[in-house]
């Protein structure tokens, strides 16, 4: 593979491209690939910033999706699988990802042996949650994998040769977009219920990687320790239209920003039962002290983000004490520090 050939989709919502294309520096310095900036309901400024970006660095290049409003991350993924079909791969990674060593060494064997390629997982998630239990009901977006030696894959970093991805979107109809067991199409899911593979719902893209296996494909996903997901920061401002977004903003209005942030952390942590679309127990458990988890990091990071933007002094490290997520959490603020010391 020459990767110098691939090109990268990073999509970036509005209110965050200041802040995350600063991440880009790294990412151009510790591989040969190109950048596609897509802007997804992005302001003119922003798209103007973004443009400027690119103008002077001839491996990015700027697109603007057809949308004044911030679209589904899955519908702009189709969109620009559309524009790459012809291309022999189609990538994209997160906007808040960032590279600290060469993140494209040792592909070439692995994209010879597999049609797909995933990696990215959030600090926030514990390695030991990337399997999804087979009680579960709800295919969410931080599995990597299922029973049966079935891969989840992710839409953090993603290769997919395009050939193979080509197939099985014109074949079964299936894009990137989530899914609901019943809008599935009969076949498929026959399909999928003979494999032990139906579950209630899919989240973004998983739905698709399943029968890209179904269908004879083999995908990997496996972490790159050179490649750093804050995960999730900035999330607010892509679900303002969330209830939990409304009731969080109408907290911190009544009460104030500190104690309303408190307030959603503590409710997060204590009331799984305010996840009433996840009807297992066990596994309403395990998203509600995600859910809390992700919240946490989230809060810290945009915090830490704001300082190191504004020059001020730095929040203190956040501490959960368990090694797995500190040692993450303090890597990942040094890390931080000095690419924002750099920009």
């Amino acid at each position: 593979m020459d990767t110098s050939q691939l090109c990268f989709n990073i999509i970036y919502i509005r209110g965050t491209v200041k802040r995350l294309t600063v991440f880009l520096d790294s990412l151009l310095q510790w591989s040969d690939c190109q950048f596609r900036l897509v802007a997804n309901g992005c302001s003119s400024e922003e798209i103007v910033y973004l443009r400027g970006l690119c103008e002077r660095n001839t491996r990015l290049q700027c697109y603007v999706f057809p949308s004044y409003k911030v679209a589904l991350h899955s519908t702009v993924l189709n969109h620009l699988q559309l524009l790459d079909k012809d291309k022999a791969y189609f990538c994209f990674l997160d906007s808040d990802i960032f590279a600290i060593d060469h993140f494209l060494n040792g592909l070439s064997c692995l994209t010879e042996n597999y049609v797909g390629f995933f990696s990215g997982a959030p600090i926030w998630v514990k390695e030991e949650e990337y399997h999804f239990q087979p009680t579960f009901d709800i295919v969410g977006g931080y599995y990597h994998f299922m029973e049966n030696n079935f891969c989840l894959g992710s839409t953090f970093f993603s290769i997919y040769k395009n050939e193979a991805l080509n197939q099985v979107i014109n074949e079964t109809g299936v894009g990137f977009q989530g899914y609901l067991a019943k809008d599935i199409p009969k076949g498929i899911a026959a399909r999928l219920e003979k494999l032990k593979l139906l579950k209630d719902a899919y989240d973004t893209g998983k739905l698709l990687n399943l029968l890209l296996q179904v269908n004879g494909h083999k995908i990997i996903y496996q972490d790159k320790a050179s490649l750093v997901h804050v995960g999730g920061i900035f999330f607010d401002h892509d679900a303002k239209t969330r209830s939990l977004s409304f009731k969080r903003k109408l907290v911190k209005a009544v009460v104030g920003k500190d104690l309303g942030d408190k307030l959603f952390l503590f409710f997060r942590k204590h009331f799984p039962e305010s996840m009433p679309h996840i009807t297992n127990k066990a596994e309403r458990k395990l998203q509600a002290q995600q859910a809390y988890r992700r919240d946490l990091f989230r809060d810290y990071m945009t915090r830490l983000v704001d300082s190191l933007m504004s020059n001020t002094e730095s929040p203190k490290v956040l501490v959960t004490n368990d090694s797995e997520l500190d040692d993450k959490l303090r890597d990942t603020s040094k890390a931080l520090a000095l690419i924002y010391e750099r920009a």
